[in-house]
């Protein structure tokens, strides 16, 4: 059995994390189809990361948020992304500080705190300085911090009075795209935010595709010389801010999909071109496969053991796609390290098959709580 790379659409929190500015991750678990089709390794568990605001570090504070951001998407899928979030602190309360925290990806981007400040409600403005902003590594082994490629940075509004206004201005530069030859986003405004709106500009080059999903967000576009510019907008959204259900926020709360990929085929063609570009079928892997299916003519079987052995061989490294680097290591580096992630162990996996000659093809297997496929590749 072959099937082509498929992906399901990711819930990306939309808040004040400012995770609007980073792609759309793929909140997936990669495995491979091959014949005989075998159960794939257990999924990992893709974090959320709603952001809540720390009241003396014990309680969540109800606050008013509104966002803005420009995107400029180049052709190549890079974009350059500057954005503005200011909160409305809650009227009563005791004088805090605030941290907000913000998170991005090291090989696909750079992200520089632009701007921040706090407004008093009697006109009075706070410059907020560099010291203030430091970063904050996730916490994890040695494995974790080879693989992981999420990266977190805090800012701290020291002194945040009650119904003052805090702003932060934030300016990314894409590096890569997370899969190569498209652009492809997918924010959503999580309800447990106390969102006024949300504005968001992206232009991009007129020739390429473009496709958008909105579910509470208003879309236009006009053209400017060579670029078609939209402009999506959600007003404060409505609803219960705890609203408690199976299905998972992309299937029910106000949220936009947006990419440059023509269909789910061209991005699968993309994503899967990038794992098996590093299958490569070595002296070391031929070896290996050999060895593992010596005796056994039955192409069925020679699966079997050679799914078997990565599973029980290789230790996997449980880091969640969507925080991972996007390119996976060589086959041979993963038979040499016998320790992987997700898309290390398809990779291995994938190589040692067709140093048997069998036929297999990485594929995108949902494992979050998403139920809904976006029209957007994603």
């Amino acid at each position: 059995m072959r099937a082509k790379p498929r992906a399901w659409m990711p819930a990306l929190p939309l808040a004040v994390a400012l995770g609007l500015a980073c792609p759309g991750p793929l909140r997936e678990h990669t495995a491979l189809a091959a014949p005989p089709a075998a159960p794939s390794p257990a999924p990992s568990h893709a974090g959320g990361g709603a952001w809540t605001v720390a009241v003396n570090g014990t309680a969540e504070a109800e606050a008013e948020v509104s966002t803005a951001s420009k995107w400029i998407v180049a052709e190549d899928g890079t974009a350059v992304v500057e954005a503005e979030i200011s909160m409305r602190l809650p009227k009563t309360g005791a004088t805090r500080a605030v941290r907000v925290p913000l998170i991005w990806f090291a090989s696909l981007e750079t992200l520089a705190v632009t701007h921040a400040r706090i407004e008093k409600r009697d006109g009075r403005v706070t410059p907020i300085g560099t010291a203030a902003v430091r970063e904050d590594p996730p916490m994890g082994d040695r494995h974790f911090h080879e693989y992981s490629d999420l990266r977190r940075m805090i800012v701290t509004f020291p002194g945040a009075d009650p119904d003052d206004l805090l702003v932060v201005r934030t300016r990314r530069e894409g590096i890569r795209p997370l899969v190569p030859g498209g652009f492809m986003t997918a924010p959503i405004l999580a309800r447990s935010v106390g969102w006024e709106e949300s504005d968001h500009t992206i232009s991009v080059p007129s020739k390429l595709p473009f496709h958008i999903e909105t579910r509470g967000f208003d879309h236009q576009s006009e053209i400017i010389l060579d670029r078609t510019v939209h402009y999506i907008r959600s007003q404060k959204p409505t609803g219960a801010a705890r609203d408690v259900t199976i299905l998972g926020q992309f299937d029910r709360q106000p949220r936009f999909a947006v990419s440059t990929f023509r269909d789910w085929d061209d991005f699968a063609r993309s994503y899967g071109g990038m794992l098996t570009a590093h299958a490569t079928v070595t002296p070391a892997v031929r070896a290996m496969a050999v060895k593992l299916t010596q005796g056994q003519e039955n192409t069925g079987e020679q699966a079997r053991l050679l799914y078997e052995w990565v599973r029980d061989h290789i230790q996997r490294v449980p880091v969640p796609l969507d925080e991972s680097r996007p390119e996976p290591h060589d086959a041979e580096t993963v038979l040499t390290n016998r320790y992987a992630d997700n898309k290390d162990l398809v990779v291995l996996l994938r190589a040692l098959l067709a140093a048997r000659g069998i036929a297999a093809e990485p594929v995108l297997l949902n494992a979050s709580d998403t139920a809904t496929i976006a029209g957007p590749p994603n």
